[in-house]
């Protein structure tokens, strides 16, 4: 009996990893099963996901207004466009730039020119009234000229001394012209310098505008070519 007792034992083991293995191979033929699928004919799509940029295989590229650096606006940003995908003739309406920095630099622009002209209209005011009172005053001398002149040719019978103060009035009435006279000139010449500095910052800001202006117009902008 005892003889028999380790082949009973080994004979167990052998039975039992039988049925342990003869299991295992039925579950991987199940899931094996599983995965499987029906072989059919048709279209293999891939589709491939990554990182970078699309282009469009043709392009065009639409530049922004030219003047932009020689008013000193560096940047600028899109506030309307078409959507995407649209197809537009050449001319037609594709985007429009935010104008909102130009044209508060066009209005400081134009404030200052009102400031420079203001400043001009003022300047010419006050010279032509400086000139019309120094105009005046060589019209009074003139009179005051010949009336000494009289007072001299009259004194011919008067006293030496007499003729003498006579002609020291007459001298001095044309001294006095002479100096109102050149004095007439000078201002006339700085008044016309004054005026024509400050037309020339009028015109220097007067073309800065222009400049903006011209800017301000490509703001919006148009398609360069069919597409």
């Amino acid at each position: 009996m005892k003889n028999y007792l380790p082949v009973a034992i080994l004979l167990a083991l052998l039975i039992a990893i039988f049925f342990l293995l003869k299991g295992s191979g039925q579950g991987s033929k199940t899931q094996s099963d599983r995965l499987s699928v029906p072989v059919e004919v048709g279209p293999f799509n891939v589709y491939v996901n990554a990182t970078g940029e699309l282009k469009a295989k043709n392009s065009e590229k639409i530049r922004g207004p030219r003047q932009l650096r020689n008013i000193g606006i560096w940047q600028v940003t899109i506030s309307d466009i078409v959507p995407e995908g649209t197809l537009v003739k050449e001319g037609e309406y594709v985007a429009t730039l935010d104008r909102t920095e130009i044209e508060t630099r066009m209005r400081d622009i134009q404030s200052e020119i009102d400031k420079v002209q203001t400043q001009l209209d003022q300047t010419k005011i006050d010279t032509a009234i400086e000139l019309r009172s120094i105009r005046d005053q060589l019209v009074n001398l003139e009179f005051s000229m010949r009336d000494k002149q009289l007072e001299l040719e009259q004194s011919i019978y008067e006293p030496r001394s007499t003729q003498q103060r006579a002609e020291i009035e007459l001298a001095k009435a044309k001294r006095d012209f002479e100096q109102l006279k050149k004095k007439y000139e000078l201002s006339k010449t700085k008044a016309q310098a004054q005026v024509s500095e400050i037309l020339a910052s009028l015109r220097q800001l007067q073309n800065r505008m222009q400049q903006f202006q011209e800017a301000h117009a490509d703001f919006t902008i148009k398609a360069p070519k069919d597409g």
